[in-house]
């Protein structure tokens, strides 16, 4: 991993209450900065309890956290029931938290010795993530509309209370949909520049199925409350994202971003449901 010290971290494009933002970007300020790759696993498929397919999801824990290590094996390996067995684990975790209100959260992430930001290519995909106490391991999904990408163009930007915290457990795993015709065709055709547009931001509607469970991810002016997926199982998504999330006869392969933000969006509404 390649570690590097940063002294700023830009949210412009996050949107967040102004009460919200300022509360966060005055808690960065004080903070030191490192930014670094993490691995990115890539599952293909049938679906696993960790994420259905056409998503992404960052993963964090604190140091020798044993249940992230075995989860890394497990996804290293294509152990499909070894990921199912941890991340059931996790959800009946998440499932026991109580709901807590938006100032609370908020006082929980500020607090942390860490949290995070992953971002593609420079893009932000998921921000303030942190870990808590009674979760082993903390997920937050986003959407992923499938193709080629640069694993490398992964970064994680944590933001360290002070010279004595921990550096965070962290990884990515995708999960490759399978594409029609022409959602190759249109995926094929999106120019390098644009290559971030494969990946959505994570959301707080993203999150919403989650019973319970504490803060992972602050934007649209709310705070998530939940650190993970769903207590229920993902196998029900597989189907629905397996078939044509959007009308074929919309995705013009002329205009390759534009289709490939209505697929994104697609992809978002299957993961909120």
């Amino acid at each position: 991993m390649i570690y590097s010290i940063h002294q700023k971290f830009s949210l412009n494009n996050i949107f967040m209450s102004d009460s919200i933002l300022n509360s966060v970007l005055e808690n960065r300020e004080t903070r030191i900065g490192f930014i670094r790759s993490i691995p990115v696993y890539q599952l293909e498929g049938d679906t696993t309890e960790l994420l259905p397919p056409g998503s992404g999801v960052l993963i964090i824990a604190d140091p020798n956290t044993e249940a992230f290590d075995a989860l890394e094996r497990a996804v290293e390996t294509m152990d499909i029931d070894g990921i199912n067995t941890v991340v059931h684990e996790n959800k009946i975790e998440i499932a026991r938290l109580e709901r807590v209100s938006e100032e609370f959260a908020l006082n929980k992430m500020l607090s942390a010795p860490v949290y995070a930001d992953l971002r593609y290519n420079g893009k932000p995909l998921v921000v303030n993530a942190f870990v808590t106490e009674d979760v082993k391991f903390t997920r937050v999904l986003f959407p992923f509309a499938g193709g080629s990408y640069d694993k490398n163009s992964f970064t994680l930007a944590e933001y360290l209370e002070n010279n004595d915290s921990e550096q965070l457990e962290a990884m990515v795993v995708l999960h490759q949909p399978i594409l029609n015709s022409r959602e190759r065709a249109v995926l094929r055709r999106l120019p390098d520049a644009s290559r971030e547009l494969v990946f959505g931001t994570a959301g707080e509607t993203v999150m919403s199925g989650t019973p319970g469970a504490l803060v992972a991810t602050v934007t649209a002016g709310l705070l998530v409350a939940a650190v993970g997926t769903a207590i229920g199982n993902c196998s029900s998504l597989f189907d629905d994202m397996k078939q044509f999330v959007i009308n074929p006869s919309e995705i013009d392969i002329r205009t390759p971003n534009l289709a490939v933000q209505k697929l994104i969006n697609a992809r978002r509404q299957l993961l909120i449901r």
